[in-house]
């Protein structure tokens, strides 16, 4: 009897490998339910979509981020390998070499004693005093006061006349009061020694009387030398005029004020100011640039020794060698006396 064979459910020769149309296990396979030959519904294993959500792909910021993880971590690696490297190539170097006795044991290493190194003791520094240093505000003032002791100030001319003048009179009221003090320690002498006294008086009052002239004389010329430093100051020619008006008397010293040189004077409820500046304009270029501006065309002209003289109302400009002259303030002169006045100077 030929041996069948059940492949898939159907009978099979095998020696033909023919199937067998009348099998039983084919009419037992036709007459199985479904049920029996399929596999039940199994559930589903797809996540809940509630809980789960789908990964979104991933932005560039994250994925340079990772690869920089990446190279950090690769990097690391090969670091730490190459210290293993080296520290084993050094424990190699140093176990091969000749001159270590303790890799190296060779002749003698028995007896070989070995010396530890001794390290010299470290000498701490010594410690300095610090030294005070002095406040910024006591050390600005040490310096000026150095400066005022080393650099001489040069008095201007007119501090070196008032103070000659100032050690005249101290001078001179010195010796009137040493004279005084001999006469009231002569009163009580007798006559005759009285009389010696005055014939002796005079001889120690004449450098009195000396330096009395000389400092009355300076208070004369007082305003001349004022003047005259003024000038040397302002670098013209400037002069104190000849004529004074009548009642008009000098009202302090002449002085320079950074343009012009100034000179005062005064009369009761009155008083003028002579200006002298340096400038290069002529008659024409004053009427222009001076007169013109200041009194509005208002002006009357005289002409005397060359000068042409520009007047209004007290008030007075004309031009002489470089020189500006003009005259302002509250002064009742009249023409005749402005014209003295620049004819004098």
């Amino acid at each position: 009897m030929d041996k069948i064979i059940i492949v898939n459910g159907r009978q099979y020769y095998e020696a033909t490998g023919l199937p067998v149309e009348d099998s039983p296990a084919t009419h037992i396979r036709e007459n199985e339910s479904s049920a029996n030959i399929h596999q039940g519904v199994q559930k589903s294993q797809t996540l809940n979509r509630r809980f789960v959500k789908q990964p979104k792909s991933r932005t560039v910021e994250q994925i340079q981020q990772i690869q920089q993880f990446k190279r950090k971590h690769d990097y690391e690696e090969a670091k730490k390998r190459a210290e293993e490297m080296n520290a084993t190539a050094a424990r190699l170097r140093v176990a091969s070499a000749p001159k270590i006795t303790r890799f190296n044991p060779g002749e003698g290493s028995a007896n070989r004693v070995v010396t530890p190194i001794k390290r010299a003791p470290e000498t701490k520094p010594a410690l300095q005093e610090a030294q005070p240093t002095p406040h910024p505000i006591q050390q600005k003032i040490e310096t000026a006061k150095n400066m005022e002791s080393t650099e001489k100030r040069i008095p201007t001319p007119k501090e070196l006349k008032i103070n000659a003048i100032n050690q005249a009179l101290e001078r001179a009221q010195a010796e009137q009061r040493a004279q005084t003090k001999a006469q009231k320690k002569a009163r009580g002498l007798n006559k005759r020694a009285f009389w010696q006294t005055q014939k002796t008086a005079p001889i120690p009052a004449s450098p009195v009387v000396a330096f009395l002239s000389m400092g009355y004389l300076a208070y004369i010329n007082l305003p001349s030398i004022s003047t005259k430093v003024a000038a040397a100051q302002a670098g013209i020619d400037a002069a104190l005029p000849a004529y004074s008006p009548s009642g008009y008397e000098l009202d302090g010293l002449a002085a320079f004020d950074g343009k012009s040189v100034n000179i005062n004077y005064k009369k009761d409820g009155y008083n003028f100011t002579l200006k002298q500046a340096q400038s290069s304009w002529d008659s024409v270029a004053l009427l222009n640039n001076y007169i013109n501006d200041e009194w509005a065309g208002e002006y009357l002209t005289t002409q005397e020794k060359g000068l042409t003289i520009y007047t209004n109302k007290g008030k007075a400009a004309w031009v002489n060698n470089g020189i500006v002259y003009t005259i302002s303030g509250d002064s009742n002169l009249s023409n005749e006396q402005i014209r003295k006045i620049a004819t004098s100077l």
